[in-house]
């Protein structure tokens, strides 16, 4: 067992110190000595429960393996520059908050690009390693302050020698800047020809530039007296052109992000790359659960401790202990496209929901398993227009997969008398002229029609050697066998054929 969160886990050893100190007190003897007894205990009790949910907090875990899933999307390293050129404010409201906000807003754009996050000025910094979770990184850029950051230089050649000594090679770099006063050289073209790296350069600055000024809005100055003005560097368009890479002119924090998105997709290779994840298992509801139970303990002495277990005796819950549990499982697992493994924390569930039933039948539906999800789907019933329609729109596309092309039809046209939508209607035309294929015919049919066909044979010889002696048939000699109750009551009520009832 490990801890997700080790600096919490260091409270539970500090509180073993206090339990020692308490031990060390001895009790006083005097008239209320059962009285201080009892408190001491309550204390104990108290204090371990405090020390389990201490040990909750640090969420203790049990490792189960590695999982490694290809995953589509863009894989890239975001550079943001913070030197102190980025308060310059000819972007509104200013390069750095503009700069922000488009990251931002590109981090809401594919759900499914995986980012790393660096911040550099003359020296590079890595603020959020790659990963998925967007939330991470948009909270790394929030963590910042700006205003502590008093460098005045940018270098992009030593975040460029970084990144290039990196365990995993980085393929995309959005170098977000206005470029600083650095200038084009040789080491700094060998390093962007070895480094193989990719960049999409986006120029933070306006055409004409600015005067940068210090924290009382004071116009800054050089060494000679002169006023600073802080334009965009050319230096960024030449990088890009030489890696292949894309230049990229700031307008606004939309469009520029999607011009970023467009230019990380241009190349099929980048858009692909292997996820490995490491899986646990949750521990912490175990010392939970323990905790609330010395709680329980300190505070109720042992009639009223066994009058609370009454309710628990004679109620009938909706919903069984650890349902939540697998709900949230199964939430994580379908987000992480596990959908198998999702679906068998669906089916633990003590009180299944029609909406879980759904969510299981759509998680089976993804991993081919075609026949159990119009088994799940048949029974569900409800009241709500989009609901049912979207029960049938799933049961529809399942008798599309297994070529039930009728049972298809017959189930989109229910869901447009519901509601009109565009992609059922998209879907019937797909299946437009197609007819379901013939049932195979069980094995043993041939032999059941063989022995039907020798029976009726011996039937019309015997008829013939009968007419030949010229012997009269009963008609109801003729049958092979006598028709019963049923076929009767059905014959009277005009459903079956009287001459061929079978």
């Amino acid at each position: 067992m490990i801890v997700l969160y080790p600096q919490v886990f260091i409270l539970f050893f500090a509180l073993f110190y206090l339990i020692a100190q308490i031990k060390k007190k001895p009790v006083r003897s005097s008239g209320v000595l059962c009285h201080s007894v009892h408190t001491k205990k309550t204390h104990y009790l108290l204090l371990w429960a405090l020390g389990l949910m201490i040990l909750a907090l640090s969420r203790p875990v049990l490792p189960s393996g590695r999982q490694t899933q290809k995953s589509v999307g863009s894989e890239a390293v975001i550079a943001l520059d913070l030197s102190y050129s980025m308060h310059a404010k000819d972007l509104k409201p200013s390069r750095y908050l503009a700069s922000v906000d488009m990251i931002k807003t590109l981090l809401k754009k594919d759900l499914h690009d995986r980012f790393a996050l660096y911040g550099f000025t003359t020296k590079p910094l890595i603020l959020s390693p790659a990963t998925t979770d967007h939330r991470l990184i948009a909270s790394a850029l929030d963590a910042i302050e700006i205003d502590d950051i008093l460098t005045h230089g940018t270098s992009i050649k030593n975040l460029l020698l970084h990144l290039s000594k990196q365990r995993y090679p980085v393929k995309n770099l959005i170098l977000i800047t206005d470029g600083g006063e650095e200038k084009a050289d040789a080491k700094l073209n060998k390093i962007v020809k070895n480094s193989g790296i990719r960049i999409i350069a986006v120029g933070m600055a306006s055409k004409e530039g600015t005067l940068l000024e210090d924290a009382y809005g004071k116009k800054l100055k050089d060494e000679k007296g002169n006023l600073v003005i802080s334009t965009l560097n050319p230096l960024l368009k030449s990088l890009a052109s030489q890696t292949h890479g894309s230049y990229i002119r700031y307008t606004d924090a939309s469009q520029s992000a999607q011009d970023i998105i467009d230019a990380l997709h241009d190349e099929i290779s980048s858009g692909r790359f292997t996820l490995k994840e490491k899986s646990y298992t949750q521990l912490y509801y175990i010392p939970l659960f323990f905790a609330l139970l010395l709680i329980v303990i300190a505070f109720l002495r042992l009639p009223k401790k066994l009058i609370l277990l009454f309710p628990f005796l004679f109620s009938d819950a909706n919903a069984g202990v650890l349902d939540w549990f697998y709900i949230n499982h199964a939430k994580h697992a379908y987000e992480k496209r596990h959908y198998k493994e999702g679906a068998i924390y669906l089916q633990k569930l003590s009180h299944t929901t029609m909406q879980s039933r759904f969510d299981e039948a759509m998680m089976l539906y993804k991993v081919g398993k075609f026949h159990k999800v119009i088994t799940l789907l048949k029974p569900l019933k409800s009241k709500e227009v989009h609901m049912k329609k979207q029960i049938l729109f799933l049961m529809g596309n399942t008798y599309s997969k297994i070529k039930k092309y009728d049972e298809a039809r017959k189930v989109y046209k229910r869901a447009l008398l519901l509601e009109d939508d565009p992609d059922i209607v998209y879907n019937l035309a797909l299946i437009k002229g197609k007819h379901t294929h013939a049932q195979p015919k069980p094995p043993g049919y041939k032999k059941k029609e063989q022995k039907s066909k020798t029976v009726a044979q011996k039937e019309k010889k015997h008829a013939k050697k009968d007419e030949k002696s010229g012997k009269k048939t009963d008609q109801k000699k003729k049958l092979s066998r006598p028709l019963g109750y049923k076929a009767y009551e059905l014959i009277n009520k005009g459903y079956i054929n009287e001459k061929n009832p079978w």
